[in-house]
């Protein structure tokens, strides 16, 4: 039987071994790929799109086995793989990628205060403040701004943000 591939960026003549990238999972082909072996694949398939600089496409640069042999390989990897989820979280990795993440120290004084006090989550990292020659520790977070002495992390206080900070 000949085989008739569904793939429409497949290279007449040249094996396509010699321009795609396999992945091979493990388990029957109708089976729900397990959340573990869904992460696992879609941290390689992100490794892969960041080294050949790729944006995934299901059914184009996302495929099946099966859209390159339907004959020999029409249940390869199974009608569970979810293709254009698997893509758009990996999109979202790679976006997330090119963000500057703030870290959050929850052991932090001013975060235990916001906290405490139900001021939100912080929207800025700490910065320095001086008032009157004396250094504070300052920390934005969504209800309000919590500032202490440097130092002397016993003693917190805040203020409320003022319309449009």
């Amino acid at each position: 039987m000949p085989v008739n591939p569904s793939w429409r960026d497949i290279i007449s003549g040249v094996n396509p071994n010699a321009y795609t990238v396999s992945i091979e999972h493990e388990g029957k082909f109708q089976e729900t790929w397990t959340p573990e072996m869904y992460d696992a694949n879609n941290r390689l398939v992100f490794w892969l799109s960041e080294q050949l600089e790729l944006t995934l496409t299901p059914n184009r640069t996302l495929i099946g086995h099966w859209e390159i042999n339907p004959v020999d390989k029409q249940n390869c990897p199974g009608p569970n793989v979810e293709y254009a989820r698997m893509a758009t979280d990996v999109a979202a990795i790679t976006a997330a990628k090119k963000l500057t993440w703030m870290p959050i120290n929850t052991e932090a004084a001013l975060y235990k205060f916001a906290q405490d006090n139900n001021l939100g989550y912080p929207q800025t990292d700490e910065f320095p403040v001086t008032f009157e020659n004396i250094k504070h520790i300052a920390q934005v977070f969504n209800l309000g701004i919590v500032y202490v002495k440097d130092g002397d992390w016993g003693n917190c206080k805040w203020v409320k943000k003022s319309e449009g900070s």
